[in-house]
């Protein structure tokens, strides 16, 4: 399945992006789009990988050091290009709701 010969780099399930927090408790992409920037990390062409469970994901998103409740949230699949962006609240709300 793998396409690239980059080593596969997982990023932290809780990461900054350029002024949004990304959450990715699944890494990977079995597809391999030209312009997809998961290239550089090793990340298209390969199986996703479950890193973390959606309780745990929230754990993490509330106790790291880039959260704040007002801060825009992507979840994991729109975290490369967000379309409408949720606060921190938003988004563990649907978790913690069961949603």
């Amino acid at each position: 399945m793998r396409t690239t010969t980059t080593p596969r780099v997982r990023t932290g399930i809780v990461d900054q992006h350029a002024t949004w927090i990304a959450v990715n408790p699944v890494q990977g992409c079995p597809k391999s789009c030209r312009y997809c920037f998961l290239h550089e990390r090793g990340q298209a062409g390969v199986a996703p990988e479950t890193l973390a469970d959606p309780a745990s994901t929230v754990e993490l998103l509330l106790t790291s050091p880039l959260y704040a409740p007002t801060r825009p949230v992507a979840p994991a699949k729109i975290a490369a290009a967000p379309r409408r962006r949720m606060s921190c609240d938003e988004s563990c709300q649907g978790v913690r709701a069961g949603r």
